[in-house]
């Protein structure tokens, strides 16, 4: 299956929590939380090889998907939320460990 996805007006509410930390005996700041919530206003979902190939069955779920666009997306929001948390809590932390806390923040 391949998952095509345009969307617009995509609004983010992110919180990141962390603390100051040592490592390596140079004071760092560590994300230890991460809360993505995500509101997408517009957008077309195309799911393709559905059904073993059957081009029929996969064009009505694609319509019914698309003509259901924000109760759709209000279910799967919290799997794609959970899913950025994860990748993005490590990746905002790897940056942040690897300045010292003083390059990034004044006390």
């Amino acid at each position: 299956m391949e998952f095509i996805s345009h969307s617009d007006d995509i609004k983010a509410n992110v919180t990141m929590h962390g603390d100051k930390m040592e490592k390596d005996g140079v004071n760092v700041y560590h994300f230890s939380d991460m809360s993505i919530k995500l509101k997408v206003h517009k957008g077309k979902i195309h799911l393709s090889n559905l059904f073993n190939g059957d081009k029929q069955l996969g064009e009505m779920i694609n319509a019914a998907i698309n003509q259901n666009f924000d109760a759709f997306m209000k279910e799967l929001s919290p799997i794609v939320e959970k899913s950025l948390d994860k990748f993005l809590l490590g990746a905002a932390d790897g940056i942040a460990e690897s300045f010292p806390f003083d390059s990034l923040f004044i006390e």
